[in-house]
């Protein structure tokens, strides 16, 4: 249960930092131990991994393309010209580099919460 409550304060806090730097509040992170992820409601916009070899989180962020027609449905239009928009955003320099420093952050910090319970 304390793994728990660790996983879910420093996602909120997580969020929290994401959704001011974004400026969007639809905005959802996820930090566990080993990975960070950010979302905009279901689809993930941003992954980090801890590459155990090398001891370092790398983040990622998934570029992709679809095609919509006139007939398509408007909210599904929506709901990805909204992820476009967010998606750019993302990929400037100092975004990135921030989002970084946010994912990285909260990750060691719930790695260090874990071992200090195990102690």
């Amino acid at each position: 249960m304390k793994y728990k409550k660790i996983i879910e304060l420093n996602s909120n806090k997580a969020t929290k930092e994401i959704r001011n730097l974004l400026g969007n509040d639809n905005i959802q992170v996820e930090i566990r131990e080993y990975y960070g992820e950010i979302y905009l409601e279901d689809t993930k916009i941003v992954n980090a991994r801890k590459e155990l070899m090398e001891d370092r989180i790398v983040c990622s962020y998934p570029v992709s393309s679809m095609y919509i027609s006139e007939d398509s449905d408007d909210k599904k239009i929506e709901k990805y010209a909204n992820e476009l928009e967010l998606s750019s955003k993302v990929m400037r320099k100092e975004i990135r580099t921030n989002i970084s420093k946010i994912l990285v952050y909260y990750i060691n910090k719930v790695k260090d919460e874990f071992k200090t319970l195990e102690i």
